[in-house]
């Protein structure tokens, strides 16, 4: 039974690579790109594509998802780098930050490796376009990726199970597996749209 992975999309992964880019060219203040805050929605579809298709094709595959071999390739390949980042830039902190900042700081550090940056920001009404109080401001969009990763794997489950698919034999079991996670996308997104709704109204 076969799990690879989905061929490389090259003009895809260049388009996220435009993407940061653009960001970066926001913060640095050029002024050609004062709309390049975008490109984080840019990459959020991206990203968004590309895990999507890589759950669909395990699913297509062999007619289920492993959530738990999916989230330790993640973390494996988002951790490290993130541990590195925190440490450094708490450093960075404790040598130039006032000391009375240093607490808050530390406290967003904490956020940041749980993955609950964007709440924490959320909860004490930070402002991204505005606020520099920070080093960890932009690690809210990291977060956001991360629920991506935890939920992306149980989504899939729940939209092939809405399908009606059932474990079967026979050459065309891909095509029914595809076809039941077609069917569940239509409950799923009801399903996803009225939490989403009611999240929203609870969280304003």
């Amino acid at each position: 039974m076969s799990t690879s992975r989905p061929g490389h999309r090259a003009d895809l992964e260049a388009l996220r690579g435009l993407a940061i880019l653009l960001v970066v060219a926001y913060h640095a203040g050029v002024p050609a790109l004062a709309g390049g805050f975008v490109g984080v929605d840019v990459f959020f579809v991206l990203s968004g594509y590309f895990t999507g298709r890589l759950l669909v094709h395990e699913y297509g595959t062999t007619g289920s998802v492993a959530p738990w071999a999916f989230w330790r390739r993640r973390a494996l390949r988002l951790l490290p780098p993130l541990v590195v980042v925190v440490a450094a830039t708490l450093v960075a902190a404790w040598t130039l930050w006032a000391p009375i900042d240093r607490a808050n700081i530390a406290g967003t550090a904490q956020s940041v490796l749980l993955a609950d940056a964007n709440h924490a920001f959320a909860r004490e009404g930070v402002d991204y376009f505005s606020s520099r109080r920070s080093p960890f401001l932009h690690a809210w969009s990291l977060a956001v990726e991360l629920h991506v990763a935890l939920l992306g794997p149980l989504l899939v489950l729940a939209l092939g199970a809405l399908g009606g698919w059932r474990a079967g034999a026979g050459e065309d079991e891909r095509a029914r597996r595809m076809g039941a996670l077609l069917r569940g996308i239509g409950p799923g997104l009801v399903v996803v749209a009225v939490l989403s709704l009611a999240l929203s109204l609870h969280g304003t």
